[in-house]
């Protein structure tokens, strides 16, 4: 996306395509560190009006902080349980379990109950 862009959105309701880099970054962090097992630090101090190199250059980042947490991850860990805000996640059909949901697309790991 050219960088003078980075502000357009299709009606004011919408997020602007910088909006959208921030937010799936500090949703990249919040819970891929969250599945990984990693302390969620300090969120990145990102703007959608900062320039298009350092809102690339997060995402890059953010997508590192996946990588990181995917590969400390095993087999076994694929379908625990997970807290997140004091609220737990995962176990059940209707619950999220430790891989994410892009992950869920490409391995299926077996369905647990609560128990």
């Amino acid at each position: 996306m050219p960088a003078e862009k980075y502000g357009y959105h299709l009606t004011p309701e919408q997020m602007t395509f910088g909006h959208l880099i921030v937010h799936i970054v500090e949703t990249n962090v919040m819970l891929c560190s969250l599945t990984g097992d990693l302390p969620v630090g300090d969120m990145p101090k990102l703007s959608d009006a900062d320039p298009k190199e350092a809102l690339v250059k997060a995402i890059k980042t953010s997508v590192d902080t996946c990588n990181g947490a995917l590969a400390r991850l095993t087999n076994a860990q694929l379908g625990d349980e997970l807290t997140m805000g004091g609220r737990k996640v995962g176990c059940g059909p209707s619950r999220s379990s430790r891989l994410p949901p892009i992950g869920r697309t490409i391995v299926r790991p077996p369905r647990r109950t609560c128990g």
